[in-house]
Order: C-alpha cells, then sequence, then structure tokens
C-alpha cells in the first residue's frame, strides 16, 4: 500500500426499509480515483443478498472494474455464507499496492453449525483465481469449543486443494484475563508450500 500521499475517502450508507440499505463510497487521490455502490437486501428463506459495483481510474493503469455478489443466512445454530467477487486487470484501490495486480476472482463459503454442548463447527471453501498467479482452491475444518467458564480451544484444519499442495493444522487455546486482557497460545503445523 501506498499512502505518501494524501487522499480523501467518504461512505454513504442509508437504510430504505427493514428489507433494503443502499451504499456508496468514494475514495479520491492525486492519481487514483474510485467509486464503489452496494445493496444488501433481505430475500425469501431469511437470507440476505449483496450486490455491489466498483469502478476506478489511475492515471498510470487506465479505468478498472470490480463487482461482488454475496448470499449469507444467519439462524439460530447456523450460518451460512458465500461470495463472488470479480476485478478487471486494471481495477486499483488505495489498498492496493500499485505493483500488485487485483484478484481476478474470488470465491469463497463457509457454513457454520453451534450445538449446545459440543461446541461450533464449520467448513469453508475459498478459491482464488489471480492475474500474476495460477489459481488456489482450499477446503477447511474448524471446531471451536469451550473450556471451563470462559476459556475455548480452536482446532482447524485447511488443505490446498487445487493450485498448491499445503496443508495446515492448528490448535489455539484462547484464555480471557479480565478487563480487555487475553492469554493465547496455538500452535501449527504446516506441510507442502507452493
Amino acid at each position: 500500500s501506498n499512502y505518501d500521499t494524501g487522499f480523501v475517502s467518504g461512505t454513504w450508507r442509508h437504510g430504505y426499509s427493514d428489507a433494503l440499505t443502499l451504499e456508496g463510497r468514494a475514495d479520491a487521490s492525486t492519481q487514483l480515483q474510485t467509486l464503489w455502490l452496494g445493496a444488501a437486501s433481505a430475500l425469501p428463506g431469511q437470507f440476505l443478498g449483496k450486490f455491489g459495483w466498483g469502478g476506478s481510474q489511475d492515471d498510470r493503469q487506465g479505468n478498472g472494474g470490480a463487482w461482488l455478489l454475496g448470499l449469507e443466512r444467519i439462524g439460530l445454530h447456523s450460518s451460512l455464507q458465500v461470495q463472488v467477487k470479480e476485478a478487471t486487470r486494471d481495477f486499483r484501490n488505495l489498498a492496493l499496492d500499485e505493483t500488485v495486480l487485483p484478484t481476478r476472482r474470488e470465491v469463497a463459503g463457509n457454513w457454520t453449525y453451534t450445538t449446545s454442548s459440543a461446541g461450533t463447527f464449520g467448513l469453508g471453501f475459498a478459491s482464488i483465481d489471480r492475474y500474476d498467479f495460477e489459481r488456489v482452491t482450499t477446503a477447511s475444518l474448524n471446531h471451536t469449543i469451550r473450556i471451563g467458564a470462559r476459556a475455548s480451544l480452536i482446532l482447524n484444519a485447511t488443505r490446498a486443494i487445487v493450485g498448491a499442495s499445503a496443508n495446515f493444522v492448528g490448535v489455539t487455546l484462547i484464555v480471557p484475563m479480565g478487563g480487555y486482557r487475553i492469554a493465547s497460545v496455538n500452535a501449527a503445523v504446516r506441510e507442502g508450500q507452493h
């Protein structure tokens, strides 16, 4: 990211009803201007749909565009989220270093289920297709369980299934210490790398 020069940024969001919210965001620096428009709407079956479109104009890269489409449902015991994002090769934003190409397409989703006694279980996937690297797709599993009155144990495993050969398994213990302090201990094993 290059924040050497000054920039201005503004966000506008308005809920038109209990079922529809519109938003806009504009950023401008001396060389880059971006505009993002989006909407979130309640859908049948207690789903929430999200849509967004953005455009950028960069003095060096030219014009670019991006969009996203998302769907989520949060229930009492389970939640589901899926999102697809795409960007043109020339799309830029203030947080993206000018030497890094944007992600061409990203598809991600997760599902979680919370039980009353065995904790929370989750499944996830992500597929990231970049302009400058091959596509990588991962699948993940996680489990979080409460230990005692306040501590939590988090187990997670991730496997790259397309574009890379890598596995990750991790364990994290989180213990609140009072006030705004926590103690955490984690251990992980990673094998393979692309």
